[in-house]
């Protein structure tokens, strides 16, 4: 059925399924890009958790018992409370930590004077590196894929919680009171273990750190960020060098304890600035990342956009230079055939092979109604009968000969609008597929002129045809639709043929007319193997003999001697021309052609033609 649409309803159905297909990646790119982006925007939900959950850290180690000179105060607990609450709502959609902000809020709750303070503060400080953990696999910041935003995620989601939680607790092991001193071996063994845990935090920070520079191309973290954490490092090591002389080396902690104090509260203070910094350049890097991933969207979606626009601009130019002017040549054709008006012209001006057959068509018509002038002027009415006859014929002719030709331009230029039209053009299939328009379109031109020389005085010009090849070349140029239509080459093509001579485009004629025929033939054959079986051989001395044979249904019998008749046919859709001149050409090159039933089933037709020798 989609053979028999007429090329324009072709086209439309063309253009509909490449635009479904177009939607379809479209929408499939859309999705994969919003996936990217929702999970940059989850990871971005995290880092500002993260940012609350530094502010209660700190306030946390700035409060008793941290610092035994803070004032005792409801309203810092209650607003580290707050904002743990306030920070944990904004997540709540996007992230699944409830449970353990809970834990966290009812920790910080147990703070104040008539409670273990000390204990509820490193329960405090656990509990805030378990929440920040949660957060990081919660958000997708520890599966984040970019160098420099993991290494600085798993800084701020790991590394200085923990940091903090050993700096507090360092502190609250060293001894408060003026003039005490560490005396418990127990308790310098801890206080020496938590001073060890803190040069190991701070080691795997530095290593972090250098990994997300080196995963960082425009050098930008660093620049913002290697201050701080320089600052932060050399806080903690006066803090430590501090916290270790009243252990290691003995030094009372009475004339000290003021000034570690203050070296505890700059390494607090150090931290936070280098955790905000950190925090900061995070919800900068994931910013960019989902800028970039809009942009990359937006310009995926305009140059999918240009393409359909363009693709839709060539159908529209394609249906109007090609579809446009072959259904004027139809219509042309048709009303010659109908008519016999041959002053009729189809007036197409364009140089494209469309526009040269057009051209070619009319000089052929022009011709056609000068023989019938010359015919009404010879006033011979055998003369005129024959040359309208021959007019027709011609006409007929050139509908029929050009068909297979022209159906392959329009087929090799709907596949390279496909080539082109993908997202990456093919520009070698589409080179190709425009190299198959160029040889269809000169084999066009030559079967019209083949035609015309057939009526021109002076006859074909003739060359030493190597039938073998012949048929070698016409199963090439016509495979693509046997195997279409599912049907096996069989051949025995003789060694040592000798050679015709004929013009080759017209004896290509033939066998493609009588190879196509057989192919038709074939097309209702349901129940049997579908064969094609050409065989070339030397009928005698002076002659050689190619046979075309069919697994068809047949021929029958009292047809055998009228199939090479002009304008009989027994198809639908023929105009019994094919095989007319198939014969005209053999003869005239003192040939003969025949047909016969096969033995079970099928036709058989034989061509015998004088050989030259060598």
């Amino acid at each position: 059925m989609f053979k028999n649409l007429r090329t324009g309803t072709k086209l439309i159905l063309l253009c509909a399924m490449f635009i479904i297909s177009i939607g379809a990646t479209t929408y499939n790119l859309v999705a994969e890009k919003r996936i990217a982006i929702s999970f940059a925007r989850k990871e971005l939900v995290g880092s500002k958790f993260l940012a609350a959950l530094r502010i209660i850290n700190v306030a946390l180690l700035d409060s008793k018992p941290f610092d035994p000179l803070a004032t005792e105060s409801d309203s810092s607990r209650t607003k580290m409370i707050e904002a743990l609450a306030a920070a944990q709502s904004a997540a709540a959609p996007a992230l699944q930590t409830a449970e353990s902000s809970q834990a966290l809020s009812n920790t910080l709750s147990r703070l104040g004077p008539n409670s273990s303070s000390e204990t509820a503060a490193v329960d405090a400080l656990a509990k805030i590196q378990q929440l920040a953990m949660r957060i990081g696999d919660d958000s997708n910041l520890t599966l984040d894929t970019d160098l420099d935003t993991y290494y600085l995620q798993n800084i701020l989601v790991d590394q200085m919680p923990k940091l903090l939680g050993l700096v507090g607790e360092l502190q609250l092991a060293m001894p408060k009171n003026a003039g005490a001193s560490v005396s418990s071996n127990e308790s310098k063994a801890h206080i020496l273990l938590v001073h060890g845990l803190i040069v190991s935090s701070a080691s795997e920070i530095k290593d972090n750190l250098t990994a997300a520079y080196r995963g960082n191309a425009d050098g930008n973290l660093k620049r913002a960020i290697n201050s701080a954490y320089d600052s932060l490092f050399s806080a903690l090591g006066a803090y430590l060098a501090g916290s270790k002389n009243g252990v290691v080396d003995g030094v009372s902690a009475g004339g000290t304890n003021d000034a570690l104090g203050r070296l505890f509260g700059a390494a607090v203070n150090a931290s936070d600035s280098a955790w905000a910094e950190s925090q900061s350049q995070l919800d900068r890097l994931l910013q960019v990342r989902i800028d970039k991933l809009l942009a990359r969207l937006r310009l995926s979606l305009a140059v999918t956009g240009a393409l359909v626009g363009l693709s839709i601009v060539l159908a529209v130019m394609t249906y109007r230079h090609i579809v446009r002017p072959l259904e004027r040549l139809e219509k042309v054709a048709s009303t010659v055939r109908e008519t016999k008006n041959y002053d009729l012209r189809v007036a197409d001006n364009s140089t494209n092979e469309i526009g040269r057959l057009s051209s070619a068509f009319d000089e052929m018509l022009a011709e056609l109604a000068a023989a019938r002038d010359r015919e009404r002027a010879e006033q011979s009415e055998i003369a005129r009968v024959a040359r309208l006859t021959t007019m027709g014929a011609m006409t007929a002719s050139i509908a029929h000969e050009i068909n297979q030709p022209l159906t392959a331009i329009v087929a090799n230029g709907q596949a390279a609008q496909r080539w082109l039209a993908n997202t990456a053009p093919d520009l070698g299939e589409a080179r190709g597929a425009l190299s198959k328009i160029v040889e269809d379109g000169r084999r066009a031109g030559q079967v019209i002129d083949s035609v015309r020389t057939m009526f021109k005085k002076g006859g074909v010009n003739t060359d030493r045809i190597d039938v073998n090849e012949l048929i070698e070349n016409i199963l090439a140029l016509t495979r693509g639709q046997i195997q279409k239509e599912g049907i096996s080459i069989r051949t025995d093509l003789g060694r040592d043929v000798p050679c015709v001579l004929a013009g080759r485009t017209q004896l290509q004629q033939v066998f493609m007319n009588l190879t196509m025929n057989a192919v038709e033939a074939m097309g209702s054959n349901e129940s049997r193997e579908r064969l094609l079986a050409i065989n070339t051989a030397v009928h005698d001395p002076g002659n050689v003999v190619i046979t075309v044979g069919d697994s068809g249904g047949g021929i029958d019998s009292e047809n055998l001697d009228r199939i090479f008749d002009a304008f009989f046919t027994t198809k639908s859709d023929g105009m019994g021309m094919g095989l007319s001149i198939c014969r005209s050409i053999i003869e005239g090159y003192g040939g003969r052609i025949w047909a016969t039933r096969g033995e079970s089933h099928g036709s058989i037709f034989h061509v015998i033609l004088p050989s030259v020798s060598s």
